[in-house]
């Protein structure tokens, strides 16, 4: 599909996949947008998927995950799908958040301005000088901020010359543009405007969507406007929607060609002796020192870690790492040292260290009298900053 010429964009329908980094490996290749939508995310629904094809349906955050790696976008439904579809296959990404919306009718602009937020792209006023040239294409009473509205009144001059200036100006990053059917416009007539607005702005690879609202009077403007390349939707948060689409493959493609981190010093056989001994003692958990040690063979930078195995050794640690430290016991049998009371922050002196010493012993063996001590960590104290729990799984379908 890839090779093939006729062929703009990918739509895959997924139960499940047999070999997941070849696949991964063969979307980050494509050239071309990839719209993946992923059944059986519900237990009944893998139950079905089993019993239909034999697919494993797998997790759905394990997929959801591996599609963002490889810029595969993943769409909610159905209609979602053929909807991101004829955005992706009509039109450039969108490589900023500035969206423009342009619109005859303030109620559809406000459920489009609701829709931009919803989909991550809460609009901005538009920079004065646009404001200022907008003006000169509507009524007093229109509104040239963001949205645009150039009110019902507005005719072929108004949408013309509006989408025209907008589109080319460096500021707009994308746009949608709204039509709600009037008595004084011709549907057609306005879609031949849009459309020759965008031609003829010389400027180029910025999406365009639109979304023309009057039923059946709409309905031969909205194919017109499809044949010549413009995605149009019968409601405008499916429009907004779309440029989100466009702005979310961008970021998509940009984290696919990134590629995963490859740290360049990497001591596999450290870390793998360091699993391998805390295994071979019948435990599932490796200690804080034993962590770190891990993430530093794989290059990951960890804060100086140091074990002390009596009070004096802790305050030579200590003074080795320099004041201000932290203290925390190291004990395969207590992994939530804060729930045992068994870490001392933000200590300041040697006397700090000895009260410290003798605190985190006594909660820890008040919190587990048979709990196996291997010492107490001392490190170097951190400044303030947001804490992260990181976790991974080793997937059947896409390994770690």
């Amino acid at each position: 599909l890839n090779e093939d010429e006729s062929t703009s964009c990918i739509t895959l329908y997924i139960e499940g996949i047999k070999d997941g980094p070849k696949f991964m490996d063969a979307a980050r290749k494509c050239t071309k947008p990839i719209i993946a939508l992923k059944a059986g995310t519900s237990a009944h629904g893998a139950a079905a998927a089993a019993s239909h094809t034999g697919s494993l349906a797998g997790s759905a955050k394990v997929y959801e995950a591996a599609f963002e790696q490889a810029g595969v976008a993943q769409a909610e439904d159905l209609n979602d799908m053929f909807d991101t579809t004829l955005a992706l296959s009509l039109q450039p990404t969108m490589k900023g958040d500035n969206l423009l919306i342009v619109t005859n009718g303030g109620g559809v602009g406000v459920l489009a301005t609701d829709a931009a937020e919803k989909y991550g792209l809460p609009l901005k006023f538009a920079p004065e000088d646009v404001q200022a040239e907008l003006r000169k294409h509507m009524p007093s009473f229109g509104s040239a901020k963001n949205p645009v509205d150039i009110t019902g009144g507005a005719g072929l001059a108004g949408y013309y010359e509006g989408v025209k200036y907008a589109y080319a100006h460096p500021w707009v990053d994308g746009m949608v543009v709204l039509y709600c059917e009037t008595s004084v416009t011709d549907p057609q007539e306005i879609a031949e405007a849009i459309y020759n607005a965008q031609k003829e702005s010389g400027a180029s690879g910025k999406p365009l969507a639109v979304s023309f609202i009057g039923g059946e009077r709409c309905e031969k403007a909205t194919e017109w406007l499809i044949e010549h390349d413009i995605p149009t939707y019968n409601a405008p948060d499916l429009a907004v929607k779309a440029l989100s689409s466009l702005r979310k493959q961008d970021e998509l493609l940009q984290t696919a060609h990134n590629g995963m981190y490859k740290p360049s010093d990497v001591d596999s056989e450290k870390a793998r002796q360091i699993i391998a001994g805390a295994r071979a003692k019948g435990r599932s958990a490796l200690t804080e020192v034993e962590a770190k040690n891990v993430f530093k063979a794989y290059g990951l930078p960890v804060t100086p870690t140091l074990l002390a195995h009596s009070e004096e050794e802790a305050i030579q640690l200590a003074e080795q790492i320099g004041f201000p430290i932290v203290m925390k016991i190291v004990s395969p049998d207590i992994l939530h040292k804060s729930d045992a009371g068994a870490v001392k922050v933000n200590i300041k002196n040697e006397q700090g260290v000895r009260d410290a010493w003798k605190l985190i012993l006594e909660n820890s063996l008040a919190y587990k009298a048979d709990a196996e001590i291997d010492g107490v960590a001392i490190q170097e104290m951190a400044p303030w900053a947001t804490e992260v729990i990181v976790g991974s799984v080793n997937d059947s379908t896409f390994g770690p």
